[in-house]
C-alpha cells in the first residue's frame, strides 16, 4: 500500500510537471494551502465512498427511463409520437427496430428502412432484437463545451420484441463520475483518477489531460511541495493521496 501511494502521488506530480510546465524549487506551503488540502481529501474521500452506489442508481434511472419510452410508444410509431414521448421524457431522440433489426420508426433523425448494423452508433443493440440481451447502455460521451454526457439505451418494446432505443443528453452525470469534484473543493485544485485529470479548477489543466511519465526522485516528494507556473502565473503545489484519487492543491507563488 505504501509503495502504491507513493507512485500515484508521483503521478500526479509528473502531470504538473508536464502539462503544467515550469516546475521548479517550491517555498513553504502556507497553512491556508495545508487547510485547503485537507478540506478537498474529505470531499473527495465523501464522494468515493458512495461512488458506486450513486453510480448504479444513475444507471437504473437512465434504464427505467427508457422502459417507460418503450412503453408509451407501444404500437403507435409516428413521428408524431415519438416526439411527443421525446418531449415529456426529455430525450434527444428515439429508435425503434422490430425483431429483424430493420428501424420501423424514428425521431427526429430519419433512419426508417434502415438495419440497425448500418447505423455505426447503434448497431450493437442488435443483440436486443435478436434475444441476446435484454437491455444495454453506451459508455457517457462527454461534450466539453456543454459540460453534457450523451448516452444511448437500449430495451425491448412494449410487446417483448424488436428493440427501442433512446438518446439522452444529461449533465447530471458529472455528480456521479465526480467531473465537478474541484468546483467542491475549491480553487486551484485538481483531482487525478486512472492516470488522467478527473477535475479541475487550475486554469490551464483540462478534464481528461493523460500523465506523461517524468522521471522524479523520492527526494522532490519529500520536499512537501512543489512549484508549477501556469499561463505565466507561479503556484505552490501539495499533493495527496485518498484512496483511487489524487488530490492537488495549489496556491500562488
Amino acid at each position: 500500500m505504501k509503495k502504491r501511494t507513493l507512485a500515484l502521488v508521483m503521478t500526479a506530480v509528473m502531470l504538473l510537471s508536464v502539462i503544467l510546465a515550469g516546475c521548479g524549487g517550491a517555498k513553504p506551503a502556507s497553512k491556508e494551502l495545508d487547510s485547503a488540502l485537507e478540506n478537498a481529501q474529505t470531499t473527495v474521500t465523501d464522494f468515493a465512498s458512495g461512488q458506486r452506489r450513486n453510480a448504479a442508481i444513475f444507471t437504473h434511472s437512465l434504464f427505467e427511463k427508457a422502459h417507460e419510452a418503450a412503453e408509451k410508444i407501444g404500437e403507435e410509431t409516428s413521428s408524431d409520437k415519438l416526439k411527443e414521448v421525446c418531449e415529456e421524457l426529455a430525450l434527444d431522440s428515439v429508435t425503434v427496430a422490430d425483431e429483424n433489426k430493420i428501424v420501423t420508426a424514428s425521431y427526429p433523425q430519419d433512419e426508417v428502412g434502415k438495419k440497425l448494423k448500418e447505423i455505426e452508433e447503434k448497431k450493437m443493440f442488435s443483440a436486443i432484437a435478436s434475444n441476446n440481451a435484454i437491455e444495454m447502455i453506451t459508455d457517457p460521451e462527454l461534450d466539453t463545451e456543454s459540460g453534457a454526457y450523451r448516452y444511448l439505451i437500449g430495451v425491448k418494446r412494449a410487446d417483448g420484441t424488436g428493440v427501442v432505443i433512446t438518446e439522452l443528453k444529461t449533465a447530471e452525470y458529472a455528480e456521479v463520475c465526480g467531473a465537478n469534484l474541484a468546483e467542491k473543493c475549491g480553487e486551484n485544485t485538481v483531482i487525478i483518477k486512472d492516470g488522467e485529470v478527473l477535475s479541475s479548477t487550475l486554469e490551464g489543466v483540462k478534464t481528461g489531460d493523460a500523465v506523461d511519465t517524468l522521471g522524479i526522485s523520492s527526494g522532490d516528494l519529500e520536499k512537501g511541495s512543489f512549484t508549477a507556473t501556469v499561463n505565466g502565473k507561479s503556484y505552490t503545489c501539495k499533493a495527496a493521496v485518498s484512496g483511487d484519487y489524487t488530490v492537488i492543491c495549489a496556491e500562488a507563488a
